[in-house]
């Protein structure tokens, strides 16, 4: 059996607190406010979603710029020189492609708080985009839990 790619293993840990961080931002607003409207955990699902997608589109454009960087490379033997005339060009490519990225993903974040702020629950739909650092360290942890009991 092939085993799943470390980016959907990453992104489904990350899945899991998400879903684990909304249901938290309902339980808050419920005992806040005493009673939860539908747009809080529309909101709080909102940005779990956004959040997760943000990091597997970061993860698997990183993956996927390494591994078309490792092909253009490939097996051969190279001078000092051309490795450093690759790795310069190589970097640039990479760079313009990351900034990119980067610009993608913090524009969807953007226009997501936005939306919800308007139409939803805005800090229903924020906590959760916040919490990816966090999210992503706890589950680091428990990655090198399971790592030491194998």
């Amino acid at each position: 059996m092939k085993e799943k790619s470390p980016v959907f293993r990453e992104t489904a840990r990350l899945a899991i607190g998400a879903l684990i961080v909304s249901a938290l931002v309902v339980l808050v607003y419920a005992l806040i406010q005493g009673t939860v409207r539908w747009q809080v955990p529309v909101s709080a699902l909102i940005g779990s979603a956004v959040m997760v997608g943000n990091f597997f589109f970061l993860a698997k454009s990183t993956d996927s710029l390494f591994a078309e960087a490792a092909a253009a490379r490939g097996d051969r033997e190279m001078s000092e020189e051309e490795i450093a005339k690759f790795t310069a060009e190589y970097q640039l490519k990479m760079s313009a492609k990351m900034k990119l990225s980067f610009i993608i993903r913090i524009i969807t974040m953007a226009a997501t708080i936005a939306l919800t702020f308007i139409f939803l629950e805005g800090l229903a739909a924020t906590v959760p985009l916040l919490m990816q650092r966090p999210l992503l360290y706890i589950g680091e942890i428990f990655r090198r839990r399971e790592d030491r009991a194998q």
